[in-house]
């Protein structure tokens, strides 16, 4: 009894006290990768977490920057500035292609949440039958359907009708920065209105 008494209190000093390699040194030695080269794989896996984390921050605090950048040059509130931008990426998605879009989706985090706060209007696109007609005779008359819609959310914000193109101008140039092409397809996306 006393044995185990003594043995139960070594083990218990022991583990208050226990370093890397005193159970193996207890209990035989097993083989493991020597120490350098785990810390050479942690500092690699550390390095290449920042590297990634460091590469998305930048990417979104691009794209987050943006609607600060809407608020300060037009005089607008978050909501407006979301809204409107919003309004203007639906106008792009209508005007890419899906490869397109996929792309510039891509280079602008946060795409859902900008396309969810774009106001919704009543009937289909905002316009009922004439959005449908004009989309069905395609062309100029789908883009001034287009911006008959735009001009309705807009105005849906507290926005008027010509604060589209400068909204658009404003992103356009936010994003031509950026090394990925989403100014490029932006301005693409956006060229009914800029042009």
């Amino acid at each position: 009894m006393t044995i185990k008494i003594i043995a139960t209190g070594l083990l218990i000093c022991a583990t208050g006290t226990a370093q890397a390699g005193f159970f193996d040194s207890l209990f035989g030695n097993k083989e493991e990768a020597p120490a350098a080269e785990v810390q050479q794989v942690e500092a690699k896996a550390s390095s290449t977490a920042a590297e990634s984390s460091s590469t998305m921050d930048t990417v979104v605090s691009v794209a987050s920057g943006l609607i600060p950048t809407l608020t300060s040059q037009l005089g607008v509130n978050n909501d407006q500035a979301e809204g409107g931008m919003g309004a203007l990426l639906n106008v792009a998605k209508d005007s890419l292609s899906d490869g397109e879009f996929s792309n510039l989706s891509a280079g602008i985090p946060g795409m859902e949440t900008l396309l969810a706060a774009a106001p919704a209007l009543a009937g289909k696109g905002g316009m009922g039958g004439l959005s449908d007609m004009a989309s069905s005779l395609g062309g100029a008359a789908a883009s001034l359907g287009g911006l008959g819609e735009l001009t309705k959310q807009f105005e849906a914000l507290g926005l008027s009708p010509d604060m589209i193109a400068q909204f658009a101008k404003i992103a356009v140039n936010y994003f031509m920065n950026s090394d990925d092409g989403t100014g490029e397809l932006l301005q693409k996306g956006l060229s009914s209105i800029l042009g």
